[in-house]
């Protein structure tokens, strides 16, 4: 039986997250996307993620705040922060790791990160 890893992603960009979800799906992820940081958190309190990717367009204060929520229930659960290719110097330091929004790149840290071959 394949158990399908669940990604909760978070952008401030719409096309960005429509995007993110189609490769994500399509690589065999269950994903559940928003922009909205309040429904972020909503879905961290009642549905078990095993990944949280932030995008570049959440502003700090609402990464910082994904991030202190996610920490509090699930403190095992690795984050994810994609920068911009425009800024590709931009870390988060409370994320796990940075990685690039470059498709491959994406689902190759993706499947690092959960161990997946």
């Amino acid at each position: 039986m394949v158990v399908l890893r669940r990604i909760l992603s978070v952008s401030h960009d719409l096309s960005l997250l429509s995007t993110r979800e189609d490769i994500l799906r399509s690589a065999g992820f269950e994903v559940e996307s928003t922009f909205s940081t309040d429904q972020a958190i909503k879905w961290l309190e009642d549905v078990a993620f095993d990944l949280i990717l932030i995008g570049h367009t959440v502003p700090t204060s609402e990464r910082k705040e994904i991030i202190a929520h996610s920490r509090s229930r699930a403190p095992a659960v690795p984050i994810v922060f994609v920068h911009s290719l425009a800024e590709p110097g931009v870390v988060e330091p409370l994320a796990d790791l940075t990685t690039s929004p470059v498709p491959v790149e994406l689902l190759s840290k993706i499947k690092q990160t959960l161990k997946i071959s």
